[in-house]
């Protein structure tokens, strides 16, 4: 499990084994990184971990992995909840606004915590929709959303692995087995999220 950012899938340990410093993008990603929008999947999953929805917040942690949770902002903040709650056994939002300096991560808080609603395209829409979700259902539908990105992602990444290896007279046996591998997961995958 990688959500337990207090170790390995914290964005400080990730980049300390590239070598960047304090939990920082390397130098020249900055901007790319903080212009890119958070996925829908990844800011539900931040909503729950800033709303310390215990239960939804221990099945995160064990069932996603360190590759599940692309963008490293909701990393870190994430890893700032874990540590809050490690130390003192709660999350208060508004302490951790006050003690963060990086006002962009301050901003992904409130409007995380803020915006409650999709957007809608008027505020009587708003008002219908006034029934929160199961915190247990956002969680399961963000995992399997994360874990279906990240498959795909995978076997993005192996096809052209293997056209790579194919291309220059290199054997790909290796590809096509991992290949059928992760495609056997994807659809175990998403018959396990249908019955969900």
């Amino acid at each position: 499990s990688t959500v337990d950012a207090t170790t390995r899938g914290t964005p400080s340990a990730r980049s300390e084994s590239r070598g960047t410093r304090g939990g920082q993008p390397p130098e020249g990603t900055t901007e790319e990184v903080s212009s890119r929008e958070i996925p829908s999947a990844e800011r539900a999953i931040l909503k729950l971990f800033l709303e310390l929805h215990r239960d939804a917040v221990e099945y995160l942690k064990a069932n996603l992995h360190e590759d599940d949770v692309t963008d490293p902002r909701v990393n870190a903040i994430i890893h700032r909840v874990l540590q809050a709650v490690d130390q003192t056994g709660t999350f208060d939002v508004a302490a951790a606004l006050q003690s963060t300096d990086d006002e962009e991560l301050q901003t992904i808080m409130m409007d995380t915590v803020m915006n409650r609603y999709e957007l809608s395209k008027s505020w009587e829409t708003m008002e219908k929709r006034i029934e929160r979700e199961d915190p247990m259902k956002v969680a399961h539908d963000a995992v399997f959303a994360l874990r279906n990105s990240t498959l795909k992602r995978a076997i993005d990444q192996n096809q052209q692995a293997m056209k790579s290896a194919a291309r220059d007279g290199k054997e790909t046996a290796e590809y096509l087995r991992a290949h059928q591998e992760l495609m056997m997961r994807l659809k175990e995958l998403e018959g396990t999220g249908r019955k969900a």
